[in-house]
């Protein structure tokens, strides 16, 4: 249908651009006469006759310029276009490639009057199913159009989509995805993350990764589908500027956020945060929530001196509003002094800890999943310094607290398992090491799925304390599996690949096969300097 219209539009345009051309010598008015006649009768739906006065027109023009002059093509076109919309697609053909041959003889074969040619006979061939003639003249034509035009232009951007399904229907997936690909970026890049155009780029990705049944490339992407058009839906009934807009704004970020795409979720953050202290003041519990969210996503990208900055604002606002003791201040201390822990500043981080945990205790009970999360962090400062005394009894009161509270095979139960089976590897105690490790493995893959990257890092610890053991044809099966799901789940997020990599390559050094060490060396260097590059 789309293709019906583009065409007619192109035959009114046609019949216009013939009326400068008559009134010069003898004949042309016949021909101008039996133009506005093919015009009328084609209005009035009577082809057939549209058809017979389309000829004569054809004939009137022929005789007066002659076969090849570059003005019969108008008259080849508005036949040919006659003849499409009456099915007779082999005389539509004959027509448009006379046509064609005209023009390039005349212009060369990259004008951009050849290019409307290639368009009428891409589109025939599109409507016929001949997915391998429309290919080639969809792809001659883009040649044509995108240097003056650029890929941003909307013909462009018509063709693309296209030409992307045909490679879709056809099976070429990968021709495919490069098209959908290039054209949500530019939609993105054009228009920001938030424009209801991206959820037709959007619908076209999620139909492709679901026709190769790949849910894990298809689920986040319709997720970020829907949230754009809730978000689209939102504004249309509050406006831009009501403080619920905020919060679809979160959704869609963190949605970006989960898929490593991290400009796109500042971006949206920060809107979110404008949105908030535009209505409700700059001190209000839904600003501090911004501020949390952006310095989170400020961690992840390394900025930590932003992060703090953010992070102690929302704690300041917390304190202000809610008191010094309660559940969302200890939220804030938690995630600040998880910052200087990361940084390597225990003595900063230790105490801030202690706070947090101490208010939660008290404000929730010893038992609460939350206080299980402090214990935890807590722990982690010990593990780093190397008190394993220490760390040990607070990782094994945080498992107890989660399993009484969520059950013994929720993730955070697993995350503690790897958490004491990392002490234990350190303190060569690998029995216990393996025992936590494979629980923690069976838990995950049991609730995240066998493709998470969670997975993937009991995969890389386990296939580690294998490696420390000497079991090596073990640990190589384990990095090898670990690294085709983070090949698969990482994002942007290329560190984690390098570090797999890396691993491989030490194992390959200490088995004595060199040749696989420097390979997968280098494959790590160069995860690592892309990782570095986005």
């Amino acid at each position: 249908m789309k293709y019906a219209l583009t065409l007619i539009a192109v035959f009114f345009l046609l019949i216009l651009a013939i009326s400068p051309l008559l009134g010069k010598g003898t004949g042309p008015a016949d021909w101008e006469i039996l133009n506005r006649n093919v015009m009328d009768l084609y209005e009035a739906g009577r082809y057939s006759r549209a058809v017979s006065a389309a000829k004569k027109a054809l004939k009137a023009v022929e005789r007066k310029k002659g076969l090849t002059h570059p003005d019969v093509v108008l008259s080849l076109n508005d036949l040919a276009f006659l003849y499409y919309r009456q099915k007779q697609y082999a005389e539509a053909e004959l027509l448009y490639k006379r046509a064609l041959a005209i023009r390039e003889e005349a212009l060369g074969p990259k004008h951009l009057r050849v290019a409307e040619v290639l368009n009428d006979l891409a589109a025939l061939y599109y409507v016929q199913g001949d997915r391998e003639q429309a290919i080639l003249y969809y792809k001659r034509l883009l040649k044509i159009w995108q240097t003056p035009f650029g890929s941003k232009h909307p013909d462009v951007t018509r063709v693309l989509k296209t030409l992307g399904k045909i490679y879709r229907d056809d099976g070429q997936h990968e021709e495919a995805l490069k098209i959908f690909r290039g054209l949500l970026n530019n939609w993105e890049n054009s228009m920001g993350p938030t424009h209801p155009y991206l959820v037709e780029a959007l619908e076209n990705l999620v139909e492709l990764y679901r026709d190769q049944g790949l849910t894990v490339q298809a689920d986040p992407l319709e997720k970020r589908m829907f949230a754009i058009r809730e978000l689209a839906k939102k504004e249309t009934e509050l406006g831009p500027d009501h403080p619920d807009i905020a919060i679809y704004l979160d959704k869609l970020a963190e949605l970006y956020r989960i898929e490593g795409e991290y400009a796109w979720t500042e971006s949206l953050y920060e809107r979110a945060l404008e949105v908030r202290q535009k209505a409700l003041g700059r001190n209000h519990l839904e600003v501090a929530t911004s501020l949390n969210n952006l310095a989170i996503l400020c961690r992840a990208q390394g900025k930590d001196h932003k992060a703090e900055t953010l992070y102690k604002r929302a704690l300041v606002i917390r304190k202000k509003i809610l008191g010094r003791k309660h559940p969302d201040v200890a939220a804030s201390l938690s995630n600040l002094a998880i910052l200087y822990s990361d940084q390597g500043k225990h003595k900063k981080a230790e105490p801030l800890f202690k706070i947090s945990l101490a208010i939660r205790e008290r404000a929730l009970g010893s038992n609460h999943p939350d206080v299980a999360k402090n214990l935890n962090n807590l722990a982690l400062i010990y593990r780093d310094q190397k008190d394993y005394d220490r760390a040990e009894p607070l990782y094994k009161r945080a498992l107890k607290i989660y399993i009484e509270a969520l059950g013994s095979e929720h993730p955070d139960v697993a995350t503690t398992l790897n958490n004491l089976a990392s002490i234990y590897k350190t303190q060569a105690r690998y029995a216990l090491a393996e025992a936590f490790f494979l629980r923690s493995l069976a838990i995950r893959e049991k609730t995240l799925g066998p493709d998470h990257h969670y997975v993937a890092t009991t995969l890389n610890n386990l296939a580690m304390l294998y490696s420390a053991q000497g079991e090596y044809a073990q640990a190589e099966v384990l990095f090898k599996r670990a690294l085709a799901i983070t090949e698969k789940t990482s994002g942007a997020n290329h560190f984690e690949e390098a570090a797999i990599l890396y691993n491989l390559s030490a194992l390959y050094r200490i088995m004595e096969r060199d040749d696989l060490a420097s390979l997968y060396h280098t494959m790590g260097r160069d995860k690592e300097t892309k990782a570095a590059d986005e």
